[in-house]
């Protein structure tokens, strides 16, 4: 082979292996632009997504606050007890009376501290009355 044909072979060599590099790179730069499309649309979805689980917990938050609320009330509806009517109000002169009263306010399940109340007495003195109300009975 002579050297001009050794020229030739080379250049052609070099031509080729120039033309796949380069077509490679096309390729190379085809999907690199196709993964950045792609990843700008998972990006936007995200975004979105983002914004609807931080409404979604907003909406949680305010639902849970409310059954929180709900349940405070019903409890308290529950655990509230009626008050004497106004015909068992505080007898003025029959101790007798008093302790007959104290005893039906026990039944009505009212604690030491609400009878002090409703009579206007200190607790010491409504916790005496419930032990001589139940001497009475």
């Amino acid at each position: 082979m002579s050297h001009s044909e050794e020229m030739i072979l080379m250049f052609c060599l070099v031509t080729l292996t120039s033309v796949t590099v380069i077509s490679m790179l096309f390729t190379l730069k085809k999907k690199k632009d196709r993964l950045v499309r792609e990843l700008a649309i998972k990006d936007r979805v995200l975004i979105k997504k983002t914004e609807e689980l931080r409404e979604l917990k907003a909406k949680h938050y305010r639902a849970e606050a409310f059954q929180n609320n709900l349940a405070a009330a019903e409890h308290s509806i529950k655990t509230q007890r009626p008050l004497p009517s106004a015909d068992t109000s505080p007898p003025k002169n029959s101790a007798l009376e008093k302790y007959r009263l104290v005893h039906a306010l026990i039944k009505k399940q009212m604690s030491v501290d609400e009878i002090a109340s409703f009579l206007t007495v200190s607790a010491h003195e409504a916790r005496q009355l419930v032990t001589l109300s139940k001497l009475v009975q």
